[in-house]
């Protein structure tokens, strides 16, 4: 017989089978050894950074006292060898981790465990944004991925108002050259989607003029280009 035993919530008395629970305790036991695993993970990883990038330093530096090129080309060797993945553009993301390793490591019980995670939250460190307020606010977790982390960045290096108003006191004064829109349209546009309300009007010897922008996009932390104005005074490609 499946035993059973009674929960008092919100909604008034539930009753919940003990096999229930039992698995449900089961399950919250599971995921913090998982999140004490990533822990640990997570800061044999940074410190792997840290011994990545010091030992490459130590043989530019017995390169550089030796007159010789024997040091960084056995360490080369070594890696190309031995520890696959470490190609220079891969050791570039883990010298990023190793300099901001001190950091890191007081950060890493909530850090996620894997390179480009940590390669993003370095390159956060590194523009001074507040990750300690983002654990704390459990925008970061040991579960995290690379794409929450890029999103969280995104919003950061987002413009600030004052700076926002500045850049449209500085398109006001170019009012007569060109003709701005509400309309904010990615490039790769068709003419149904140009940001005028006559499009017909807008050409030039046949040449659309579009007055761009380049911004972040917040979902991919990638720079793209919007049409943010049609030039309506071709006379403005002179100057």
């Amino acid at each position: 017989m499946n035993r059973t035993l009674t929960t008092r919530t919100n909604s008034g008395l539930e009753i919940l089978g003990r096999d229930f629970v039992r698995k449900l305790d089961t399950l919250v036991k599971t995921k913090n050894q998982l999140v004490d695993a990533t822990a640990e993970l997570t800061e044999r990883m940074i410190r792997f950074a840290s011994s990545l990038t010091d030992l490459e330093e130590e043989a530019k530096r017995l390169d550089k006292a030796n007159k010789t090129k024997v040091h960084l080309e056995e360490f080369e060797k070594q890696l190309s060898y031995r520890a696959l993945g470490l190609s220079a553009p891969i050791r570039s993301r883990w010298n990023t981790i190793a300099s901001q390793a001190p950091a890191l490591l007081k950060l890493h019980t909530s850090l996620p465990a894997t390179r480009d995670a940590l390669y993003e939250t370095a390159r956060a460190l590194k523009q001074d944004e507040n990750v300690s307020a983002w654990i704390k606010k459990k925008q970061i977790t040991p579960l995290s991925t690379v794409q929450e982390i890029n999103s969280l960045r995104a919003k950061g290096k987002r413009t600030p108002p004052t700076q926002k108003k500045s850049a449209e006191t500085k398109a006001s004064a170019q009012a007569k050259k060109w003709k701005s829109s509400n309309k904010r349209v990615l490039l790769g546009i068709s003419l149904k989607d140009l940001p005028t309300d006559k499009p017909e009007l807008a050409f030039h010897n046949d040449l659309m003029l579009l007055v761009v922008k380049r911004e972040i996009d917040p979902d991919t932390s990638k720079s793209i280009l919007v049409a943010i104005g049609v030039v309506n005074d071709p006379t403005i490609l002179g100057g």
